[in-house]
């Protein structure tokens, strides 16, 4: 029920798509992803979105009013190689061999952990040129509700060869609803009178913790590249 409210909250303002010009745009991109305030040594990682959104002129010609709908990843991982054991400890040289026959066969562990989001960006497109190939700057917020997490877990042998498992991530501490802010600059080049291409580098943060009762007050954020089509309906 809440991510149906959420969906036709996206839906509000293109409402209006019968009584005015709109521009139906489709993006995807790669985003390196990773939360603030850390406490753990972890790295974050290449994640990716996808959406669709509206696009309607404003009274200034240059200025569009855009709202969309968007599923978004965001995730951090966690690398350990070259592990060592205390039974690879040397006694003679007091030092670690790992060429000791310790019977420990995991060499390396690798924890990659990714978060999916469906977010509802509402912004205001100020194109900064004329003609066929435009530049723009563009900033948005929004609504973003939280879908599910899963772990991949990757171990690396001694013996050479690897296992990977995947499971469910434990996030039952998570928002559930969350707000995002989004800004980007990009440039869009026309094909023809009604299709164009965008290309827009980006930044974006979530407002809220990740967690309820954070201590430390992580917000995961993205930065990245988005790429995509842009179609006149009217």
């Amino acid at each position: 029920m809440k991510i149906r409210s959420i969906i036709l909250f996206a839906l509000l303002p293109m409402l209006g798509i019968a009584q005015r010009n709109a521009n139906l745009e489709f993006a995807t991109g790669l985003n390196f992803t990773d939360y603030s305030n850390k406490i753990a040594n972890t790295n974050g990682h290449l994640n990716y979105d996808f959406g669709l959104a509206m696009a309607f002129p404003l009274k200034n010609p240059k200025r569009e009013l855009v709202a969309g709908i968007r599923f978004m990843g965001y995730g951090d991982k966690i690398e350990s190689n070259n592990l060592r054991y205390g039974s690879m400890f040397d006694t003679t040289t007091g030092e670690f061999n790992p060429n000791l026959p310790s019977g420990e066969k995991i060499n390396s562990l690798t924890f990659k952990h990714s978060y999916y989001y469906l977010e509802i960006p509402i912004g205001i497109r100020q194109y900064l040129t004329n003609g066929n190939s435009r530049l723009f700057i563009q900033a948005a917020v929004g609504p973003s509700y939280f879908l599910s997490g899963r772990n991949v877990s990757t171990y690396g042998f001694r013996t050479g060869g690897s296992q990977t498992g995947v499971n469910q991530d434990n996030s039952s501490s998570f928002h559930t609803v969350n707000f995002m802010a989004d800004m980007g600059f990009g440039f869009e080049i026309s094909v023809s009178q009604k299709l164009g291409i965008q290309c827009q580098a980006h930044a974006q943060t979530q407002l809220l913790d990740v967690v309820s009762n954070s201590e430390t007050h992580a917000k995961w954020y993205a930065a990245g590249l988005r790429a995509g089509f842009r179609y006149r309906l009217f």
